[in-house]
């Protein structure tokens, strides 16, 4: 199996146990997040930050750590709608530090 399908069937199953959550449907999926947080390596970062929030969803100091410029610019839009905090490695080091 090459990495390609093996990164797909992942994907798949991230999206079904989100979608077995009551924090996301299919079709909110489709219209407002695909394809919208693609990272620089090309990986879909909101499947990743979905398969985090289906495991930790309403712990408390929730937060996801990610480079994806797109996410991080919409931080604001997931503390609202999801109730997790976007951060980049820069804070997230700065916040060890102190």
């Amino acid at each position: 199996m090459t990495p390609n399908i093996k990164l797909k069937i992942m994907k798949e199953h991230i999206l079904q146990v989100a979608y077995a959550k009551p924090l996301l449907t299919p079709e909110q999926y489709e219209k407002k997040y695909k394809g919208q947080y693609i990272d620089q390596y090309g990986r879909d970062s909101f499947t990743t930050m979905r398969s985090y929030l289906t495991e930790f969803y309403g712990a408390e100091g929730n937060s996801f750590l990610t480079t994806c410029k797109p996410m991080l610019k919409d931080k604001k839009k997931f503390k609202e709608i999801f109730d997790i905090e976007i951060v980049s490695p820069g804070v997230m080091v700065n916040r060890l530090e102190k």
